[in-house]
């Protein structure tokens, strides 16, 4: 993905003067402090992470430590190209797929047991200028893909004996799509896109960019578009909840989140609140609990929300990373993984119960870190 933002210098002024700005939303009653519900207990824990480094044309790698979650390098993969997204399949844990933005390829490994290596399976080809992957959560039977470029979604079923991708179809999505996000159903999936000519909404109080609605069909991993509802502008990242019954995008431009409702009955996710954030938001990750962590590009600063689907979406707590921040992924444990494009390096902080942040250090990474994936 181009961003504009990679030139834009991170400083401690900076970094002042966003928190000042925060802490005067939130007095001006803008931006709501509260306090969440306690964290749930993991079902697991985090054995490896992986970072798609997208000028060094590589994928870090580092062992977690079970007991405070802190990372170690133990290799490198090299890929080629440019990286821009990487994802682990969520079922089984035992694969990974990074995707290569200048080649518009994705190329699948299978995970070492119990090492962590990545081991070549093959690739494939997506659109053009691919720029992020998900993966089905539950059963791990397809991936998506978005294509900047060409303007489409790529599927893909996955062998589960092989981990190999097999091409099942593009779908269109207009101009320009960002990210991509699957309801834990499987069944739907989210794509934020830059003005995207037909599907987009005429422009309201949200934003003229939009979230693309397309109902996904597991088995043949075949996709159709249903609809679309308006984003802030320049989205760059989406995430739905555990329990599915709310999503949030990230907008860059307009330093703003938007907060949607999915109703259980059809999962169609509602704009119901734009809350500022300032920065740059550029990714989001959401704890099962309910915590959304935002990293802010511009300003270097991670923010902690508390979520509830009936409340909106109200500011915790804030902290900072390494310069860039441009990729966050939360363990349940109670940790969350910074990827900082500028600084090239991986942050590790402690998140409490309550959404209160412990900065533990950070590893070095290849150059210009752009994603995180977690193996379970």
């Amino acid at each position: 993905m181009n961003h504009t933002t990679q030139a834009k210098k991170h400083s401690l002024l900076t970094v002042a003067l966003s928190i000042l700005a925060l802490l005067a939303l939130a007095a001006g009653g803008q931006i709501d402090f509260a306090t969440p519900i306690g964290r749930t207990a993991p079902k697991g824990r985090a054995r490896f992470l992986y970072t798609a480094n997208r000028h060094s044309g590589d994928v870090s790698i580092y062992r977690v430590n079970p007991g405070n979650g802190k990372l170690t390098h133990i290799g490198t993969k090299q890929t080629g190209g440019q990286l821009s997204s990487i994802a682990v399949d969520p079922a089984s844990g035992q694969y990974a797929y990074a995707v290569d933005a200048q080649y518009g390829m994705v190329s699948a490994f299978r995970i070492q047991q119990g090492q962590g290596e990545l081991i070549p399976i093959g690739w494939v080809s997506t659109g053009s200028q691919p720029s992020s992957i998900a993966i089905d959560p539950v059963g791990g039977k397809y991936a998506l893909v978005t294509n900047e470029g060409s303007g489409s979604v790529s599927s893909f079923r996955i062998n589960r004996s092989t981990g190999a991708l097999i091409p099942a179809g593009t779908a269109a999505t207009g101009s320009q799509p960002t990210a991509v996000a699957i309801h834990p159903s499987g069944q739907y999936a989210y794509v934020t896109g830059l003005r995207t000519g037909a599907h987009s909404l005429s422009t309201t109080s949200f934003g003229s960019d939009v979230v693309s609605i397309f109902r996904v069909n597991p088995e043949t991993a075949s996709i159709g578009f249903i609809a679309s509802m308006p984003a802030g502008d320049d989205p760059q990242a989406i995430a739905v909840s555990p329990q599915g019954n709310y999503a949030v995008v990230t907008n860059d431009k307009s330093d703003s989140l938007t907060f949607f409702v999915i109703p259980q009955a059809l999962p169609m996710p509602i704009p119901v609140a734009s809350i500022s954030s300032v920065g740059g938001p550029s990714a989001v990750a959401l704890d099962p609990s309910g915590l959304a962590v935002v990293t802010n590009r511009d300003s270097g600063l991670v923010t902690i929300f508390s979520v509830a689907p009936t409340g909106g979406i109200h500011l915790v707590s804030v902290t900072t990373s390494g310069a860039g921040p441009a990729a966050v992924a939360v363990d349940p444990s109670g940790v969350a993984y910074v990827a900082n494009e500028i600084s090239n390096s991986v942050s590790t902080i402690a998140i409490t119960p309550y959404g209160y942040p412990t900065p533990l250090g950070s590893v070095p990474t290849g150059a210009a870190p752009q994603a995180i994936a977690i193996a379970y």
